[in-house]
């Protein structure tokens, strides 16, 4: 699978070519994978690679849930990974390593999700600041029909076809309906 035909699909429709054996979650990390090198030195959007403990979970064998075999991106803030520091850009947590995963996180790994990175946020999700432990990450604002730019962001990740939608960022376009 290239670039062009895993932006072509979303979440569903890429669990869809899993679940057909069209394509292995492999194939899909090697191109999520390869979007995030390319494009996270511009937007900043990743702050852990996880790509050993991705691996390691396909390796091992993914759930049957129903996005098994997709790429995810797990937000850095308040959602923890076994074995990985959920340090919400804050200093002060930046050695705590999670002992077990979160509920969120937990359902997500059943759903047979594959996280590969955890991505930039705003120090404990207070504000956009660059005093934590992360810069701030560069995604488009949306600008208003009144030319005004909004205070809500199009999350880096999702803007830049990283990937479909990481935690924290509105579960729902993962799972757009087609239109008509």
């Amino acid at each position: 699978m290239d670039i062009v035909e895993y932006q072509g699909h979303d979440a569903v429709g890429l669990a869809g070519l899993v679940a057909q054996r069209l394509v292995s979650p492999t194939e899909l990390l090697d191109v999520a994978q390869q979007i995030a090198a390319d494009r996270n030195p511009s937007i900043n959007a990743i702050t852990q690679d996880l790509d050993g403990f991705a691996r390691s979970e396909i390796a091992r064998g993914l759930p049957l849930g129903p996005f098994r075999g997709v790429p995810f991106l797990l937000k850095d803030q308040f959602q923890q990974l076994t074995g990985t520091v959920t340090t919400a850009s804050c200093k002060v947590l930046a050695t705590t390593v999670a002992d077990h995963d979160s509920t969120l996180t937990a359902r997500y790994r059943a759903a047979g999700l594959v996280i590969f990175a955890k991505t930039n946020t705003p120090e404990l999700a207070l504000s956009p600041t660059e005093t934590g432990l992360a810069t701030k990450s560069r995604g488009p604002a949306l600008i208003l029909p009144s030319g005004k730019v909004s205070a809500f962001r199009t999350p880096s990740p999702v803007a830049n076809s990283v990937m479909t939608d990481p935690a924290g960022a509105g579960f729902s376009t993962l799972l757009r309906l087609p239109l008509g």
